[in-house]
């Protein structure tokens, strides 16, 4: 889990419970309620907030599966028997596409920032900040719609809880800073849930676990920290998705991919993200074309 790269432990509960909101958990009631309308009201009571603790991804599920044509990307909901949840088959593991062409993980790289992108905007109430965009965690559904396979390790925040007026937030966003935010955000969630910057926490992290070298760098013994506590640049680069790219984009994907890792000035990581874009696009374009 991301979390786990940014404080170096496991988080010790479930992270929805962090930063659920009493308004999410009466929503998510509503839906659950409504769907075992026919049974005794107690027991549908307690198997929903043992599930909220214990296991709260099918309630996720369920939950999100309610919107209008269910423009989350999430495998929809079907049912459930118990705490066996069923769902419709999400496709094709997004690791799998690792030794596709190119032109291919370059589309792929384009959805998953969409996914990002959608998981904040797509609802005026609520955000979704994902914690673990490791690569087991997504699937290419038939269609060839991304799709978040594992709801284990999400934060939904309520965007109608303000941030702590008496405190503002950190312009510059290195991964030495997320770190210490996330540390403050496990031991004390209610006080600072509402200050995680999600882009660069999600931007960061697909930077880290989807489009560079960081597992194979860690795997072999590479200190991909630096001394000053920030990622060093020089060990971890290209890969995963973007491993082995054209020879003419090398040099400024490796350049956008340091900016992304480590923000030296406020609002860089996400100028990278919208550069990378830029190119990945036109490298699609000109393929289709």
């Amino acid at each position: 889990m991301f979390w786990k790269t940014l404080t170096g432990e496991k988080l010790h509960r479930k992270p929805f419970t962090m930063c659920a909101s009493l308004r999410l958990v009466d929503e998510m009631w509503k839906v659950y309620s409504k769907i075992h309308s026919g049974e005794p009201e107690m027991a549908n009571r307690l198997q929903f907030m043992t599930s909220l603790v214990i296991h709260p991804e099918g309630l996720l599920l369920q939950f999100f599966s309610s919107f209008p044509d269910s423009p989350w990307p999430f495998p929809r909901y079907i049912g459930e028997c118990g705490r066996l949840v069923i769902v419709e088959h999400a496709g094709t593991p997004l690791r799998e596409f690792y030794d596709a062409p190119w032109v291919d993980r370059a589309r792929l790289v384009l959805d998953v920032f969409d996914v990002v992108d959608r998981l904040q905007r797509l609802s005026p109430d609520w955000s979704i900040l994902f914690t673990d965009l490791h690569s087991d965690n997504f699937a290419v559904s038939p269609s060839g719609e991304l799709v978040i396979v594992d709801l284990e390790d999400i934060l939904v925040l309520d965007k109608h809880l303000k941030q702590n007026a008496g405190r503002t937030r950190k312009t510059r966003k290195s991964f030495k800073e997320l770190k210490e935010l996330a540390d403050l955000v496990a031991d004390d969630p209610d006080e600072y849930c509402q200050d995680i910057p999600h882009s660069d926490v999600m931007y960061l992290s697909v930077c880290i676990l989807l489009l560079s070298n960081w597992e194979n760098a860690t795997r072999v013994g590479e200190d991909a920290i630096g001394i000053d506590g920030n990622i060093d640049t020089s060990a971890v680069r290209i890969g995963a998705l973007l491993d082995d790219p054209p020879p003419s984009i090398r040099d400024e994907l490796e350049t956008l991919l340091a900016r992304c890792l480590h923000e030296n000035s406020s609002g860089d990581r996400l100028h990278a993200i919208e550069q990378l874009r830029r190119i990945l696009r036109q490298v699609w374009n000109g393929f289709e074309d």
